[in-house]
């Protein structure tokens, strides 16, 4: 099994025990609260109150993940500056003469 395999066969199993888990937390939950919306108040289960709200965030996350990282590819130039090349050489060699701030050893 490749790493791309094992990766997704982790992911299904997560995702199982995640809906298995709300499906126990549902079914534990029979108490009726009331939820006010903007035209009422509907009586439901305490579960599907703190449910629906998960499972909406879930799909957004999964939803902008994507989206995000087409956003970010999109930001980064293909290359840099000649500039900001030489700009990194020379801060390269500044960090390998710098002595860490250490004083010098004390003669005597």
């Amino acid at each position: 099994m490749t790493g791309s395999e094992s990766r997704k066969v982790l992911q299904a199993l997560l995702v199982t025990s995640g809906l298995l888990a709300l499906t126990l937390f549902a079914l534990a939950n029979f108490v009726l609260v009331d939820v006010r919306l903007p035209n009422g108040v509907v009586r439901v289960r305490l579960a599907w109150v703190a449910v629906v709200p998960t499972l909406c965030a879930y799909g957004a996350g999964r939803l902008s993940a994507p989206l995000r990282r087409e956003l970010v590819a999109s930001a980064l130039p293909e290359r840099r500056d000649a500039a900001e090349a030489t700009g990194d050489a020379d801060r390269r060699r500044c960090q390998a003469d710098d002595d860490g701030g250490a004083l010098p050893a004390p003669s005597g």
